[in-house]
């Protein structure tokens, strides 16, 4: 749509955010579930430092494939940190880099595990703990969207990619309708 545009994940997203990717994924690594949040908390914090904040200072729409959401959700409620807990170590790196919208994409865990297998690659770290975690995890997700209300958007992620694609389309236009319109050329 003629928007400065930055996609990125997380962790990751910066050279030190993926080599803690590496370290909390390590399928060999043994993590407390503090350390665990930490590790994610300072990969978020370079990652806000690094390219979200300046991105944002140039008027850019930034796309993230997980964020804040995900550590409230993972060590919150899947680990029993406490989504409270979490958000304050997290609190000081996000700044006031905080999302406009959220979108979950709603996997019933049985459909998550049999996409997880047919990927073929061996299961990281966070998907060895299994059903439980997922399934504590999946609803910490729920109770923030709907905590934040019309700034979150849950899909059923079953659907196909285009069906899922349009309906997260449809919705965000629907809310800032001037992401359909190309902004006004300088």
């Amino acid at each position: 749509m003629g928007y400065p545009l930055l996609v990125t994940r997380e962790p990751g997203g910066t050279a030190l955010g993926e080599i803690l990717r590496g370290l909390v994924l390590d399928p060999q690594r043994s993590l407390a579930a503090t350390t665990e949040a930490l590790l994610y908390a300072a990969a978020r914090a370079q990652h806000v430092a690094e390219q979200i904040a300046p991105a944002l200072a140039c008027g850019a729409v930034v796309i993230t494939d997980r964020y804040l959401a995900s550590s409230l959700a993972y060590q919150g409620y899947g680990r029993g940190l406490g989504p409270d807990a979490v958000w304050q170590l997290n609190r000081l790196g996000c700044a006031d880099c905080l999302p406009d919208a959220t979108v979950y994409l709603d996997l019933p865990l049985a459909e998550a595990a049999r996409r997880r297998q047919q990927r073929g690659a061996p299961p990281d770290r966070i998907e060895q703990c299994g059903d439980p975690l997922q399934a504590r995890v999946r609803q910490g997700y729920l109770d923030l969207a709907k905590a934040q209300g019309s700034a979150a958007l849950v899909l059923a992620a079953a659907a196909p990619a285009e069906a899922v694609h349009a309906q997260v389309w449809a919705w965000l236009t629907h809310h800032w309708p001037h992401l359909g319109h190309r902004p006004p050329t300088p």
